[in-house]
């Protein structure tokens, strides 16, 4: 019955929830983990559970295209943790609202934001959060045409993603590898990336996708490419395949 008293412990509850649905991709249910829980921090008058409440918070509403509610969220969660001094917290909120704002006005330039990004997150230790913004990088680089650039921003993330050991991080990066591999011709190593990377989802968890950036992401790419058979026929072969096997064909251009 404690469970249920209005604690710091049910706000990490809460979040700790919160973060799985969104690593899960049910955005809708993240959002009510996280929206309790930062009723009952600001209740609590705790301003470091609110900060990271307010920034799951707005990272789900980015995530279910709630852009306005988004940014409510994530300006007070930044203030929160800029008035605190945690540079990486504060980093990772900066990214999600660069999100926001590429998808109001569009990727084309946006490298340089999210390379200085990547460098206080750097500095913070938060590797993760660097191999993230790799990923969004290499993303930018395919809408700006910029493919081999693309190809090694998805590789470097990749490559700290198996230091780390993170499968999820892993099987993520290999559809924002397989984007700019389709658009480099590697349409046959493409299928086989996002085949296995869908494979890999589905046992170790979701993460977002190019389509949260308003790029088209690998598969639909692979489409256009090949048209809908080949693709899926060349994706099909990917699913066969085991994250390490992934890894494997990634390998080859690294």
């Amino acid at each position: 019955p404690e469970a249920a008293a209005e604690t710091a412990g049910r706000v990490k509850g809460l979040m700790a929830r919160g973060a799985v649905r969104y690593w899960r991709t049910e955005a809708i249910q993240a959002i009510e983990c996280y929206e309790e829980a930062a009723a009952i921090a600001r209740r609590l008058e705790d301003a470091g559970l609110l900060a990271e409440a307010l920034f799951g918070l707005g990272t789900s509403y980015n995530v279910a295209r709630r852009e306005d509610e988004a940014i409510v969220a994530l300006d007070e969660s930044e203030q929160l943790y800029r008035a605190s001094g945690d540079v990486g917290a504060e980093a990772g909120v900066l990214g999600a609202k660069l999100v926001y704002r590429i998808r109001k006005e569009g990727p084309i330039g946006r490298d340089i934001e999210f390379q200085v990004i990547e460098q206080m997150e750097l500095d913070a230790g938060q590797m993760a959060q660097v191999v993230q913004a790799k990923y969004a990088r290499a993303g930018l680089a395919v809408a700006e045409h910029r493919y081999q650039d693309a190809r090694a921003r998805a590789l470097e993330g990749l490559a700290i993603a198996e230091d780390l050991a993170d499968l999820h991080l892993i099987a993520w990066g290999l559809e924002w590898l397989a984007m700019a591999e389709v658009e480099l011709g590697e349409t046959t190593s493409a299928g086989m990336l996002i085949g296995a990377g869908e494979r890999a989802r589905r046992a170790h968890g979701g993460g977002w996708s190019p389509a949260v950036l308003g790029l088209a992401d690998a598969p639909t790419r692979l489409r256009a490419s090949l048209g809908d058979e080949g693709a899926e026929a060349a994706i099909a072969a990917g699913r066969e395949l085991s994250l390490e096997n992934g890894l494997e064909i990634a390998r080859r251009h690294s």
